[in-house]
């Protein structure tokens, strides 16, 4: 049972590790910070190392993530405009009926 468990701890920290890694090589921050972060992590507990990970993670999500926000805002903007075109144009039909409408009643 204890060894089970040392080695799911083995697993998790070698899991960490290379995401640690893989997330500060595909950072955007300088290659001198990226070093600084590196010498820094044997020095640094569990937790901060975690909350390293979910910072360095969150930034690499968010600038892979940039250009689709961009592009679904464009994209909902362009629905948005064809769908008030569309009520513009259902409204002055509305409007030419109710003239027809008025024109027959002699209002």
């Amino acid at each position: 049972m204890l060894n089970q468990e040392i080695e799911e701890i083995i697993v998790n920290l070698e899991i960490n590790a290379r995401k640690l890694a893989t997330l500060i090589y595909h950072s955007t921050m300088p290659d001198e910070v990226k070093e600084s972060w590196i010498s820094m992590v044997p020095e640094m507990s569990v937790e901060q190392i975690d909350r390293l990970l979910n910072i360095l993670e969150a930034k690499y999500l968010d600038e892979k993530t940039r250009d689709i926000d961009v592009e679904y805002k464009e994209k909902i903007k362009k629905l948005v405009d064809e769908l008030n075109e569309k009520k513009f144009q259902e409204d002055e039909e509305f409007i030419k009926l109710l003239k027809k409408l008025s024109d027959l009643l002699d209002l």
